[in-house]
């Protein structure tokens, strides 16, 4: 039916086919009367009824003309006119399509034909004018339509029987030309209209038309209204001006631009008037469509909206919001939304209703909904470059709706919603520009909560649980509310601040906010709650006089100023801090104070900190001068306040000054320069040089009794001497005895002045004599008389070379025992003797005491041994040592291989008790084994000798060593290393036939030089002999004493340079092997009684075996047919060895961990020396921890240790297993429970 005709003839040929169908041939009708007079009535109803309005034709025939087809180089136009010709109205339309085919013409003569269907290999996806029905509507307006399109020209006549349908051929009537504007070779059509009421409202229509017409039409680009007379037009026009085809989701976006341009003939010629729209066309491509017998094979169709907006050259793209109707290509009705939606959706024959629960509509519901996700998701990720950039923080103005009645379209606003919540769109105040967030994780900062366009608390921490939507969005917050975007509360104000504060130097930070900020904050949360106001107590926000910031806490003593305008003079530093007064006078911020329970303080709280400060030694000496003056000039004033706690004046600090010197002081005597004492010798001599006085500092009086009215200053210089000298530590007098001494006051005014001192006397002590005084000696020196004694008889004899009082009557001792309440010695008691220990040691060589007199004075003292730690009173009387020493340079006893201790057994055995219990001197101990040792090189005469006392030097470090604990530490291990004390040879040469004048024989080595080794096999000995440099102690004694030895090698960490351990030994067969049967045999029958009897034995021969051994670059081959067992422990053995893994253990984490803190026989299991003592005084492991490494390691494992533990702490480590988890009991002997309680 898609023929086009190609000649006037052919087209009327078809039209009398279809007048023929429709049972009319020629003139003749050939259908029943009674069916053509049905037909024609049914015609009439829908004309009639069908629509609300006559004027609905105006779109149906707009919706067809978007439907025709095009040549590609044509703008698809549509011209609508009205005109009046010889009394008639007539409407008149002019489209610029390719032309009617046969079947266009066929269906608009038929009631529900229509050739619009959707043609599946083309792609389209639906079409308007699905109905077949809309064309009727023309004959509510007129009787008589005139079509002419190509060579086809009829008419359709309401009049005559179904001539709405039946094409009657007649000449098409052009109007003139200057009456309408069309070309004869367009498609026409021409309307008669009966009424003038139609014309009328046909025209007011026109005029109503909207530019948005165009908005959803696939095809038209241009629709001109033309009036009556020709003299006024409109001329709606559509372009595009960016266009995506080509977006995710086969959907694609448009930014296309309405004109309508409306002209005519006014009283200055030809006026022309220019209105536009722009919008943002957003397409998205609904698949999966549930079948429709309507839309039949089509599974895809298209959900278009379009967004109206404005530019602006600041802001770009900005939101028109106007409501907007949604369409179906046509106008179907306002729902409320305030953007255009476009959908194929199926209809109701009336074109101006959905059918809502059709699932087809329902998918495509669905669809919008999708493409306005994705339409707000393109503006919220644009940048401010892209055109749409303005979009990006006013997209959600779209979310605007009017409510509406109906169902269908209510559910889409609320599915858009619901989606909205959920997506990332919105982008943060202090995030990266390309971040979004969820609305529910985002806070709108109401304008009360910033401060100068800003947040009152940036940046937010990380640790927030929400961020800030960015202030661009202010605009549109009504709208985000709906998306889940909560406004932020102050609570979570105050939890920023909180974290703001944690986060920046908070003293910093505030002090560098401006004035109004505080106050701003001061407004916010005044007032809050109970729960946020204990919140913001615990914050460092309160200002104070002294810079710093502090928060309101539990004994913070913070105040604001008093409101006694006089009192100014509140000292500095105390526990009492003052609100800065800027601060504290700015009302809101003195409110939120006052709020924060910060009030006023009071002259009594004032004085009970200054009292509580000074009860602070450390706080007292530390304070400055300036402030504790102000502490007794603010007492002073407020004494009344403090009588009813201090019956005297307190004792407090005072500043004070000495010979230049200044000091604060507590303990007296501190003197005051009171003119009121005769004679006034602190007056007198405060200025001397070397005086001992410590003097008031003169800003007392500086500070307390300056005043403005006379008659008060001259009151407080009668009351604040009185109020001082109440202090027990303040007097006018000096001092001349102290704690039963005398005191420097005492030989300073003894040496200026023995009146002043008489004086000083007569006001203190009347005539008793203190011990500091200088008195006459038998020797005729003069001493101090606490440190002399009684010239008795007893004395005389027992400690002659004591200093004595020069006192000629002394024998008789009762008249002079009072002495001794200053020190002197009355008695022959241990003072005495100690004081003639001294004595001797202080004034006699060695040689010139008497050996006897002081073996007595040490039997004497058996019980006391304090004296000695700080004086050398040890004789040593005869040897290398002698003369007179300290206590701990000495040891009880040590093995006579030791040379350079000093042993007090041999002196004074019998004063065994004096030495080693109460002066604890010890036996010697690892330590001067070690120091002998590595000193051994400045003491070694010849080389004979020196070998050999090498020789018992090293088994007897070895030997102690293997007693340990203590054993060697780090530091000890590393002075043997590197003392060269070690004798080395070049080749075995016997030390005994060494000749004397050739003493380089033998080199003395270090360990940590290397480049020798120790004999410890003689085979390999022999072998190397002459060829490497080797200890030179001989070979059969380091064989000998390999047990002795073996823990300090291990210790020293020289195994490597055994020749057991450093030379390589490779094997080498010779010959053909051949298989030993019998001796297999033989072998494999004893193997039986093997506990695990290996599963394959193989005996071979050879006839020889070569072995290589090398040392360095030495390297020795010989047949000697002897090959060392290399037996290791099985890995089943292995496994059993519990203790061997807790030795590795440790082995790894504590760097001084060895051998001999394995204390169990199981450790020569694992190849170390046997452990020679009785295991049951021993734990599994013994560890002296004395660098600390053990208390680090166990602080790491969680586990609990002391502070109290020093770095000689013993640890007992005791290895237990159990049959199953660790958590199981396991089984210990009593002696091992009881070794739990050693240390």
């Amino acid at each position: 039916m898609d023929v086009i005709a190609c000649s006037k003839a052919e087209a009327d040929s078809q039209l009398q086919q279809i007048r023929k169908g429709l049972g009319v041939e020629g003139d003749e009708q050939t259908s029943p009367i009674r069916v053509l007079a049905s037909l024609n009535r049914t015609l009439k109803v829908i004309s009639d009824q069908l629509y609300q309005t006559p004027t609905h034709f105006l779109l149906e025939l707009i919706q067809n003309a978007d439907d025709n087809h095009y040549q590609p180089y044509v703008v698809p136009s549509l011209v609508l006119s009205l005109y009046e010709s010889d009394s008639k109205r007539y409407f008149h339309t002019d489209c610029n399509e390719v032309g009617f085919t046969l079947g266009q013409i066929d269906s608009l003569t038929d009631v529900v034909k229509s050739t619009k269907r959707v043609d599946k290999s083309s792609g389209q996806k639906g079409y308007i004018g699905e109905k077949g029905i809309g064309f009727k509507s023309v004959f509510k307006v007129a009787d008589v339509v005139h079509i002419a399109s190509g060579h086809y020209q009829f008419e359709l006549d309401r009049n005559q029987p179904i001539g709405m349908i039946l094409p009657i051929p007649s000449p098409f009537p052009y109007p003139r030309a200057d009456l309408v504007s069309s070309d004869k070779h367009h498609t026409q059509f021409l309307l008669e209209v009966k009424r003038n009421d139609d014309f009328l409202e046909i025209e007011r229509q026109l005029k109503k038309l909207n530019p948005e017409l165009l908005l959803f039409l696939r095809k038209l680009k241009q629709l001109r209204l033309s009036f009556p007379d020709n003299r006024r037009f409109i001329l709606l026009v559509r372009s595009v001006h960016l266009s995506n085809r080509d977006l995710g989701g086969g959907g694609g976006v448009e930014m296309i631009t309405l004109k309508a341009s409306i002209g005519g003939i006014g009283p200055g010629g030809n006026m022309t008037q220019h209105r536009e729209k722009k919008y943002v066309i957003y397409r998205h491509e609904v698949r999966d469509l549930p079948s429709d017998p309507v839309r039949e094979g089509v599974s895809a169709s298209e959900a278009i909206l379009a967004f109206p907006f404005r530019s602006q050259t600041d802001n770009g793209c900005v939101p028109v919001i106007e409501s907007h109707k949604t369409f179906a290509f046509l106008p179907i009705n306002d729902f409320g939304f305030k953007f255009a939606i476009h959908a194929d959706f199926l209809l109701v024959a009336s074109r101006e209703a959905l059918e809502e629960r059709r699932p087809w509509n329902l998918a495509l519901r669905d669809g919008i909904r999708d493409a306005f996700l994705a339409a707000m998701q393109g503006f919220a990720f644009s940048s401010p470059e892209d055109q749409l950039g303005g979009f990006r923080f006013t997209w959600p103005k779209y979310l605007t709706r009017t409510p509406h009645g109906s169902e269908f379209w209510d559910e889409l606003y609320a599915d858009i919603i619901k989606h909205l919540r959920q997506r990332p769109l919105l982008a943060s105040q202090h995030g990266p520009p390309n971040k979004f967030c969820n609305p529910s994780t985002l806070r709108y900062v109401p304008t009360k909560y910033r401060f100068h366009g800003r947040t009152l608390f940036e940046p937010l921490s990380d640790e927030s649980s929400h961020d800030h939507l960015s202030f661009q969005y202010d605009d549109v917050w009504s709208e985000l509310e709906q998306l889940g975007v909560q406004p932020l509360s102050l609570d979570e104000l105050c939890t920023e601040f909180e974290q703001w504060l944690a986060r920046v130097d908070s003293v910093v930070a505030l002090k560098a906010r401006p004035l109004a900020w505080h106050e701003h904050v001061s407004r916010l949360f005044y007032g809050c709650n109970p729960f946020l106001q204990a919140r913001l107590k615990a914050l460092p926000i309160i200002p104070l006089c002294d810079g710093a910031w502090s928060k309101v806490g539990p004994g913070q003593n913070i105040y604001l100023e008093s409101p006694f305008h006089d009192d100014d003079s509140v000292p500095g530093n105390l526990d009492m801090f003052i609100v800065n007064p800027v601060a504290s006078r700015n009302k809101a911020r003195r409110e939120f104070f006052e709020f924060l329970g910060i009030n006023q303080y009071t002259p009594r709280q004032v004085g009970d900190l200054i009292l509580k400060l000074h009860r602070d030694p450390n706080r007292g000496i530390s304070r400055t001068a300036e402030n504790l003056i102000l502490d007794a000039a603010y007492l002073f004033k407020h004494r009344s306040l403090l009588r009813w706690y201090f019956c005297k004046t307190p004792n407090i600090f005072f500043a004070v000054t000495r010979n230049g010197e200044r000091a604060n002081r507590k303990v007296g005597p501190i003197y005051y320069d009171d003119p009121r004492v005769q004679p006034n010798l602190i007056n007198r001599y405060k200025s001397s040089a070397g005086n001992p006085f410590w003097v008031l500092d003169d800003g007392y009086e500086a500070v307390i009794f300056t005043d403005n009215d006379p008659s008060t200053q001259a009151q407080k210089q009668q009351e604040f001497p009185n109020w001082l000298l109440q202090s027990p530590t303040i007097s006018q007098v000096p001092e001349l005895v102290r704690n039963h001494q005398l005191t420097p006051e005492w030989e300073f005014l003894r040496d200026a002045n023995v009146i002043d001192l008489l004086h000083a006397l007569k006001s203190r002590y009347g005539s008793s004599a203190p011990e500091q005084l200088q008195v006459w000696c038998r020797d005729g020196s003069q001493r101090r008389l606490g440190d002399l004694a009684l010239p008795t008889e007893e004395l005389l004899r027992e400690c002659p070379n004591i200093d004595f009082v020069d006192l000629s009557e002394a024998g008789s001792t009762n008249s002079w025992e009072f002495l001794s309440r200053f020190g002197v010695l009355c008695t022959c008691d241990t003072t005495a003797r100690l004081r003639e220990l001294q004595a001797l040691s202080e004034r006699f060589q060695p040689g010139d005491v008497s050996k006897e007199a002081v073996h007595g004075i040490y039997r004497s003292l058996n019980s006391d041994g304090a004296f000695f730690n700080n004086n050398r009173v040890v004789l040593i009387p005869d040897g290398e040592h002698s003369g007179w020493i300290c206590h701990d340079r000495c040891v009880w006893n040590a093995p006579p291989l030791l040379q350079q201790v000093v042993r007090l057994r041999p002196y004074y055995q019998d004063c065994e008790r004096l030495f080693t219990q109460i002066l604890e001197v010890r036996p010697a101990s690892l330590g001067e084994v070690v120091h002998e040792f590595c000193s051994s090189e400045s003491n070694r005469g010849n080389e004979k000798s020196a070998v050999q006392r090498f020789e018992k030097l090293l088994l007897l470090l070895a030997d102690f060593e293997s007693k340990g604990p203590p054993w060697l530490c780090k530091e000890e291990l590393m002075r043997i290393r590197a003392a060269p004390v070690f004798p080395v040879i070049w080749h075995q040469q016997k030390v005994d036939d060494a000749p004397q004048d050739n003493p380089a024989a033998i080199m003395w080595r270090s360990m940590d030089e290397g480049g020798w080794n120790i004999p410890d096999d003689i085979f390999l000995e022999s072998l190397f002999r002459g060829m490497v440099y080797m200890l030179g102690m001989p070979v059969r004694s380091i064989i000998k004493s390999a047990d002795r030895l073996k823990e300090l090698f291990v210790a020293l960490g020289c195994t490597e340079m055994l020749l057991s351990v450093s030379v390589e030994q490779t094997v080498e067969l010779d010959g053909d092997k051949v298989r030993a049967l019998s001796v297999e045999r033989e072998l494999k029958i004893r193997v039986q009684h093997l506990s695990h009897p290996h599963a394959l034995i193989q005996v071979w021969r050879v006839p020889s075996i070569a072995i290589t051994r090398r040392l360095g670059d030495v390297e020795i081959t010989a047949d000697d047919g002897l090959l060392k067992s290399t037996f290791s422990l099985s890995k089943f053995l292995k496994l059993e060895l519990t203790d061997s893994q807790v030795y590795h253990w440790f082995e790894h984490r504590i760097s001084d961990w060895t051998f001999a803190n394995w204390t169990s026989k199981l450790r020569s299991e694992a190849g170390y020396p046997e452990f020679m003592q009785s295991e049951k005084d021993f734990s599994d492991f013994t560890y002296r921890d004395t660098l600390g490494y053990m208390k680090t390691e166990l602080g790491q494992l969680g586990i609990e240790t002391e502070a109290g533990w020093s770095r000689s702490t013993t640890y007992h480590l005791e290895v237990k297993t159990t049959t199953g988890a660790a958590n199981e009991p396991f089984f210990a002997s009593q002696i091992q429970v009881d070794m739990v309680g050693l240390e």
